[in-house]
């Protein structure tokens, strides 16, 4: 329970900043048009799932299932429930990247299709192809499910984020089209990478409340939360990677760690509020190719690193955060 508040918090926080990057004291809003922006992206979708590379059709079958929810988009679906069901059975048969399986997984989880993408082969070729990842396999595995869950945690050989290499190709999908604004082209691929972030709930679950001393979940789950606290780009990763081990901790009686968690957390978000200056200023003014170095720099040296680029090419002082308590850097 406390890690799904802490997700939704987080995307809320960062979901957040982005109306504010368009709010009315914003320069860029003047001649921001969120009808016009959806018309585009619905004409970037269709070009993308028109694509004979598999990663973009992937992409664009991404795009028309979040685009369900665009409340801009006045006119029917970019495809029929028929149309896109059809097209996800032919991406799984036809991914041939990990990006490509990684994205097609994502759509079988919003469409409560896990079992059937299953059955049709997906999460063998996910494990054959690209190894026992944990995102694109999580996706693949209904919330509830705890048994599988377990197997796919026990198994995992790496987080295996694919968030940046998304947000890349939207770029240059929206690039090609021409017509966006720098808002549009930095926000909206970072909007959409947000989305696709998979449920980590019975992972939570199953961390804290089963994972015995020295088991082999217990071992699966210190490995994986450890990935998640030093190695993954994103803040969101970083941050329930966090939880999760601080609850652990409080479920061993190790309230000492739980309280510097506490403190860490606070003094985090004090610098979101910092970072979130950043944001406004790169989403207001980055070209197209400070926008690629960024989301590249993010992607080798992870989200808080990116946006410190990002303060230095504004004239701003946004020192880095702390590191977390369970981080290595905190343990030196």
């Amino acid at each position: 329970m406390r890690l799904a508040l802490l997700v939704f918090i987080l995307i809320l926080a960062l979901s957040q900043t982005a109306c504010n990057a368009v709010s009315e004291e914003s320069p860029a809003a003047e001649s921001f048009d969120e009808a016009e922006h959806a018309a585009r992206m619905v004409e970037v979708t269709q070009t993308l799932i028109d694509s004979p590379d598999p990663e973009e059709q992937a992409a664009g079958l991404l795009l028309a299932e979040l685009s369900t929810s665009w409340r801009w988009l006045d006119h029917a679906p970019i495809l029929s429930e028929a149309e896109s069901v059809e097209l996800l059975y032919t991406m799984i048969e036809r991914s041939d990247s990990a990006l490509g399986r990684a994205l097609t997984a994502r759509v079988c989880a919003m469409k409560d299709l896990q079992a059937e993408c299953r059955r049709r082969g997906l999460d063998e070729a996910i494990v054959r192809l690209d190894g026992a990842e944990l995102f694109a396999r999580t996706d693949l595995t209904g919330i509830d499910d705890l048994k599988r869950t377990r197997e796919v945690l026990v198994a995992a050989e790496g987080l295996a984020e694919r968030h940046m290499e998304l947000a890349l190709l939207l770029l240059d999908a929206m690039e090609a089209h021409g017509g966006f604004q720098p808002l549009e082209l930095s926000i909206t691929p970072l909007s959409v990478f947000l989305s696709t972030t998979p449920s980590l709930a019975s992972i939570s679950r199953l961390c804290v409340e089963q994972a015995m001393d020295g088991s082999e979940l217990d071992q699966a789950c210190e490995r994986l939360l450890d990935s998640m606290v030093n190695e993954a780009a994103s803040f969101i990763l970083n941050m329930l990677g966090a939880s999760v081990m601080a609850q652990r901790a409080e479920a061993h009686g190790d309230q000492e760690a739980m309280d510097r968690y506490e403190q860490w957390r606070a003094g985090f978000y004090e610098w979101m509020g910092c970072a979130s200056v950043v944001r406004q200023e790169f989403w207001e003014s980055a070209d197209t190719t400070f926008m690629r170095e960024f989301f590249r720099y993010w992607q080798r040296h992870g989200e808080a690193r990116a946006y410190a680029l990002v303060a230095e090419r504004a004239g701003l002082d946004c020192e880095l955060p702390e590191p977390s308590p369970f981080s290595r850097a905190a343990e030196r």
